[in-house]
């Protein structure tokens, strides 16, 4: 029966063995052999080994080599043999190729493919496009320029403008044909009057032309007869006669404004007030339009002849 030894110096290898790992395999046996022989031997027994040295480093891993029959022979491996050795057998599987010592692998730091195939991280540089430029503030200079550029414009224009403002048509009476007048029954008002009106246009340069153009006859400030006119074009420093023709029949008056046309018609001298509303639409480059407002006061005589005696007109736009 052999006798334990409590010494650890002392011990064989094997005691340390696990229980589940059978005795003389495994790592046991791969340690036995890998310690060199010890010239110390114990006299009643067999040799006994060193304890292992402790080593605070820790174990280097070494890659795994390829499997290859024990009968192999470098003559007779394939051209391709170093990529992709296979089994002796002639079999297609080839055998998995270790990884280059290059390639050291770290967790989750390192690539496992070599430094020349790795493509170092290029942080991307946002470059604006060439044609941009960056921003300049302006300088007093420049905003002064800039201002004296705006108000010398604005000046010129208003200039023109002065200069080339359009100028109003005038309107006048020219001659007037009172062909009848009478009162009935003391207050109704009958006249049948033709008057020739006179259009004009001052402006050196610039066509225009009359749309929507009404005539209006009053008595007193009562109105008594109205007339529209066709349109027609005015050149520039032409000036155009138009007749138009104003009737009314027993048109009922005041009191005070019958008694005051009695006292006229006895008098051989008549009065009546004209005014008209004409639209001006010029026809040039330009295009500009505005109303032209007229009013005119004429003296008649009392017919035969009632021929025009005196006439005052103003136009205003």
């Amino acid at each position: 029966m052999s006798r334990y030894e409590n010494n650890p110096h002392f011990r064989d290898l094997n005691d340390y063995e696990t229980p589940n790992t059978p005795r003389g395999s495994g790592l046991a046996n791969i340690q036995t052999r890998s310690r060199p022989p010890s010239s110390h031997q114990h006299p009643n027994g067999p040799a006994y080994g060193m304890p292992l040295p402790i080593s605070h480093k820790s174990p280097v891993l070494q890659s795994p080599q390829p499997f290859l029959p024990p009968n192999h022979h470098q003559s007779s491996v394939p051209e391709n043999a170093s990529e992709f050795p296979s089994y002796q057998d002639g079999s297609d599987r080839r055998l998995p190729l270790p990884p280059s010592s290059r390639a050291g692998f770290r967790a989750g730091t390192q690539s496992a493919y070599p430094d020349h195939q790795r493509e170092r991280y290029q942080p991307s540089q946002t470059r604006p496009p060439t044609g941009w430029s960056k921003s300049k503030t302006a300088t007093p200079c420049a905003w002064l320029a800039c201002c004296s550029l705006v108000v010398i414009g604005l000046v010129i224009l208003i200039v023109l403008l002065v200069v080339n403002q359009p100028r109003s048509l005038k309107f006048d009476v020219s001659s007037v044909d009172l062909n009848a007048v009478s009162l009935d029954t003391g207050n109704l008002l009958s006249v049948d009057l033709t008057l020739l009106g006179n259009f004009s246009n001052p402006n050196k340069r610039g066509s225009v032309e009359l749309k929507d153009s009404m005539v209006n006859l009053y008595y007193d400030g009562t109105q008594m007869a109205s007339s529209n006119m066709l349109p027609f074009p005015l050149t520039h420093g032409e000036y155009k006669f138009q007749d138009v023709h104003l009737a009314a029949g027993q048109v009922g008056l005041p009191s005070n404004t019958s008694s005051l046309i009695t006292k006229q018609m006895e008098s051989g001298s008549v009065w009546f007030q004209v005014k008209g509303t004409f639209r001006i639409r010029s026809t040039g480059l330009i295009k500009y339009s505005y109303w032209l407002h007229a009013y005119c006061t004429i003296v008649l005589t009392y017919p035969p002849p009632g021929a025009l005696v005196a006439r005052s007109c103003t136009t205003k736009r």
